[in-house]
């Protein structure tokens, strides 16, 4: 018996898939008081602004990272299938 058969690397994509999605929503989600203060018109730039798209970035590049993982894996079992 192979330990990572098709079988377990399509499940393992799958769950990557779904992490990888999750953390691309949570990077999009915001409160209201966060909002506001996005919205606000301040000196110079927005100190809010700057900090929610550095937090999003992040957010962007663990979420695709983890969906590529999921779709090369997923590529990987059908192959070796």
């Amino acid at each position: 018996m192979e330990i990572l058969n098709n079988k377990r690397l399509s499940i393992i994509a799958l769950i990557l898939g779904f992490i990888g999605s999750v953390v691309l929503i949570i990077g999009a989600i915001q409160s209201k008081a966060d909002v506001e203060a996005q919205a606000g018109t301040y000196v110079g730039y927005n100190p809010y602004i700057k900090a929610y798209l550095f937090g999003q970035r992040k957010s962007a590049i663990w979420g695709l990272g983890f969906l590529t993982a999921s779709f090369l894996l997923q590529l990987w079992a059908k192959l070796i299938e």
